[in-house]
């Protein structure tokens, strides 16, 4: 799996590149894991803005503006969260494109996501990588 998360992210970040757009993360649970995949690809400086590893609430709060209320009615893992933390790193970055990950399931959520996006982008990916 390891092999095909590079041979994707590879591929997303030559596409980001070539469009002028940089994505960035916002993670949780998976304790800075996504943005670890995205930048162990040489040159990913050029296409990976940041991210952003809010394990607690208070950093959800204080670095992605995500809204204590959220947090006290929804908890940290769950939707509502996520959506939150994406508008966060959204806006605290200068990405174009950014993954949220706010739950224990963040890896399989992470590829399909990558897929998504290259589908958006048109990325022919690894055999397997969808798995």
């Amino acid at each position: 799996m390891e092999n095909e998360l590079y041979a994707l992210s590879e591929q997303l970040g030559r596409q980001l590149q070539m469009r002028g757009l940089k994505i960035a993360t916002a993670e949780s649970c998976t304790g800075g894991w996504i943005a670890q995949t995205i930048t162990v690809v040489p040159g990913s400086s050029g296409w990976f803005d940041r991210g952003f590893v809010t394990y607690s609430n208070q950093a959800k709060i204080q670095l992605l503006d995500v809204d204590a209320n959220t947090l006290a009615d929804f908890g940290a893992v769950s939707e509502e969260t996520a959506k939150q933390m994406l508008a966060g790193v959204l806006s605290h970055s200068e990405a174009d494109i950014a993954v949220a990950a706010a739950s224990i399931l963040a890896r399989a959520e992470f590829l399909w996501r990558l897929k998504k996006l290259s589908d958006e982008f048109g990325i022919d990916l690894p055999k397997g990588a969808t798995n």
